[in-house]
């Protein structure tokens, strides 16, 4: 699923698509299929080699296509502000969940120590 995401990104004209898995065979698939770069997410820090392939500003478009429920939580720390999440992983039907509020706190100042607080970005993930 995540190669075919891989494809309609580079078809559609992205400036860069990033290809993140566990599998070399497949990074290297994925630049086959035209992502500009890929993470070997078994043998390197994700968020790491992010921050150095965007210079600090992370993606505009994260797909979570891992099939994992940590995945969720990945996507989050890789999209930049205002950043689009498409969550297409098939996962265990249990709940995924995470605290939204440590994750937004540095972008909606009223979301920090406000539980009762809707904001755009609490409504997203919510």
């Amino acid at each position: 699923i995540g190669l075919t995401f891989t494809m309609i990104a580079e078809k559609q004209g992205a400036e860069q698509v990033v290809g993140i898995d566990l599998e070399e065979y497949r990074c290297r698939t994925s630049s086959d299929l035209g992502a500009t770069h890929t993470i070997n997410a078994s043998n390197e820090d994700v968020i790491q080699a992010a921050e150095e392939i965007t210079n600090g500003q992370m993606f505009d478009v994260v797909v979570d296509a891992s099939g994992n429920p940590a995945g969720l939580g990945t996507a989050i720390d890789l999209v930049k502000e205002q950043g689009q999440i498409v969550s297409f992983s098939l996962v265990d039907p249990t709940l995924v969940t995470f605290d939204h509020r440590d994750r937004y706190s540095s972008y909606c100042r009223t979301c920090s120590g406000n539980p009762g607080h809707r904001c755009a970005q609490r409504a997203w993930v919510d």
